[in-house]
C-alpha cells in the first residue's frame, strides 16, 4: 500500500479573512462620504434644516449641500448630555479630555465658514421654530428591523414637533447601522448615562424623597415619525426599510 498523502488546502482562509476585513473597514472609512453625496437631491436653496445635537454624519451631509445651496440651520442644544459639545462647537472652544460627552470636532464652524446660517436653540424653543423649519434631518445610532430608530435622547420631541407642524422627518444611517433586533420593548434601546447631569452632587438635598431619577442618552424613534431614510445606497422610504435592514443579514443570522 503507498503511502497516504496529506492532502493541502488549495484555498488561502487568512488571505481571505484579511480582505473581508479590508474591505469592512473600507466600507466603514467612505459610507459617510457616500450619505452624503445625496445631500444636494434632499436639501433646496433657501431652505431652514432643523437638528439636534452634534454628528458627523449630519456635517459632511450639510456641508456637501452648502457647496452649492445657500440655506439656515436651526440646531437645538440637546440638554443635559449634548449641550457642551454644542455649544462648544458653536464657540469654536477647545474641549477638555477628560468630559466624556464632548467631541473634538467643531460643528458649526465649518458650516459658517461653508456660508450656512446656522442658529443655536435651546431644546424648549423646538415646538415654537419647528414651524419654520422645511425639514427635519438627524442622525441615527442604529435602525432596528421594522425602521424604528434608535437616535440621541430627545430626538423623539423632535420629530413629534416636526409631524405636528407636518415638517418631513430625514434620518442618515450608514448600513452598517442597521440591525435585525426587534423592539419588542422600546426601554431595551434607551442607554442610561451619569445622572448628575441631571441632579448635581451638590444639590442632592433636592433629592429626598425622590427616586427614579435618570438620564436617558438614547430614546427609540418610532418609524411612523420617519418619511426618509437616507443611507450609503441612497435614499429608501419608511415603508421599504424594513427590507434593507433585511438584507443585511443572511436568514441564520437573524435569530440572536
Amino acid at each position: 500500500m503507498g503511502t497516504s498523502q496529506i492532502l493541502q488546502p488549495t484555498t488561502d482562509f487568512r488571505a481571505e479573512v484579511l480582505e473581508a476585513i479590508t474591505e469592512i473597514i473600507d466600507e466603514l472609512d467612505q459610507a459617510d462620504d457616500l450619505v452624503a453625496g445625496y445631500a444636494l437631491d434632499h436639501i433646496a436653496s433657501s431652505e431652514t434644516i432643523f437638528t439636534y445635537s452634534t454628528s458627523p454624519v449630519v456635517q459632511r451631509f450639510l456641508l456637501k449641500a452648502a457647496s452649492k445651496r445657500k440655506f439656515t440651520v436651526i440646531q437645538a442644544e440637546a440638554y443635559p448630555n449634548g449641550h457642551k459639545r454644542t455649544h462648544a462647537a458653536i464657540m469654536n472652544v477647545k474641549i477638555p479630555d477628560d468630559e466624556d460627552d464632548l467631541d473634538s470636532d467643531a460643528f458649526q464652524k465649518p458650516l459658517i465658514a461653508a456660508g450656512i446660517t446656522v442658529l443655536l436653540v435651546p431644546d424648549s424653543a423646538i415646538f415654537a421654530l419647528m414651524s419654520r423649519a422645511n425639514k427635519v434631518i438627524i442622525c441615527a445610532n442604529a435602525v432596528l428591523s421594522n425602521g424604528s430608530v434608535v437616535a440621541a435622547a430627545g430626538s423623539k420631541a423632535l420629530v413629534k414637533a416636526a409631524k405636528f407642524h407636518h415638517v418631513p422627518v430625514l434620518v442618515l444611517a450608514e448600513t452598517y447601522k442597521l440591525s435585525p433586533l426587534y423592539p419588542y420593548d422600546p426601554f431595551d434601546f434607551v442607554d442610561y448615562g451619569d445622572v448628575q447631569k441631571v441632579v448635581e452632587w451638590q444639590d442632592r438635598e433636592m433629592m429626598t424623597g425622590l427616586s427614579g431619577v435618570g438620564n436617558p442618552v438614547t430614546e427609540l424613534v418610532d418609524v411612523e415619525n420617519v418619511d426618509l431614510f437616507v443611507t450609503n445606497l441612497g435614499g429608501v422610504s419608511r415603508g421599504f426599510m424594513y427590507r434593507v435592514v433585511r438584507d443585511q443579514y443572511r436568514d441564520e443570522d437573524l435569530e440572536l
